[in-house]
């Protein structure tokens, strides 16, 4: 279901990630698998959380996302057309590590959906030794598919604070490169930059980022659900399609709420 766009930013006060400056992790905060919502006029807002920041616009991504309302045609051939992305080289700058950022999905009749998502790093290039140069144009991360229920005015607002993220994925960069792509038809003498990729090492930290009552109150008025329930919730967070590699913790640390304005500060693709 394609949404009208949108694109609310949730600017808060720094908190250092303890990852390795090279790695990126991705995170869910919202929707949230097997969850109900209450019908409204604007959407579910589909909220994420961005682990060093300025690493991975410098490496480009992109996060695709769609919803289907059940029945649907099978999705596994079938990309999202919704996107929140940075293309490679990208300079802007946050001041908060973890950043929050939001799309939503815009309005959404009763019934069950399906969250369909699909997580790529920026141009991608392997280096095989012995081997000629081989490259990507994108680097696959994550993906895979959830259910949520939009209920009418009957149903309970969703707790929103103090709930862990669910890995979407993590990627570690080691360097960018350009080489010639010679041997690619129609490319003659041009060249590819792109990021050289490591094994992830780090632990994922899915709970440096949760939404504190202030944010959580802003989050709820823009989707017209009025009071919610506040009481701290402890998640243990667990990967939804991500990387294999990485495991979640539960590190209780809440961001404050500085602003809640809207940006268009990533490069929106469909």
């Amino acid at each position: 279901m394609k949404r009208p766009f949108l694109t609310w930013l949730l600017a808060a006060l720094p908190v250092i990630t303890a990852l390795p400056n090279t790695t990126v992790e991705i995170d869910f905060l919202f929707p949230r698998e097997n969850a109900t919502y209450t019908l409204n006029f604007t959407g579910i807002p589909v909220l994420l959380s961005i682990h060093n920041p300025a690493t991975a616009n410098a490496y480009g991504w992109t996060f695709y996302w769609e919803t289907y309302k059940q029945p649907h045609p099978d999705l596994d051939s079938r990309l999202p057309v919704n996107s929140i992305s940075a293309q490679f080289g990208n300079t802007t700058r946050w001041p908060d590590n973890p950043h929050l950022i939001t799309d939503t999905t815009g309005p959404l009749e009763a019934g069950t959906y399906t969250f369909h998502w699909n997580l790529q790093g920026g141009p991608w290039c392997k280096f095989d030794p012995g081997f000629v140069n081989s490259s990507s144009s994108a680097l696959h991360v994550g993906g895979g598919t959830f259910e949520f229920v939009v209920a009418d005015g009957t149903a309970a607002a969703p707790v929103l604070t103090g709930i862990c993220g669910e890995l979407a994925g993590m990627m570690d960069y080691a360097s960018t490169t350009t080489f010639a792509n010679d041997l690619i038809p129609g490319m003659g003498g041009q060249t590819v930059t792109c990021g050289v990729t490591r094994s992830v090492t780090a632990t994922a930290e899915s709970c440096k980022a949760t939404l504190d009552e202030g944010q959580a109150r802003s989050v709820s008025s823009l989707v017209g659900w009025g009071e919610f329930a506040t009481a701290s919730a402890t998640t243990t967070p667990t990967a939804t399609g991500g990387t294999g590699s990485s495991e979640g913790r539960a590190i209780s640390v809440s961001i404050r709420l500085l602003s809640l304005m809207m940006a268009y500060m990533l490069v929106h693709i469909v």
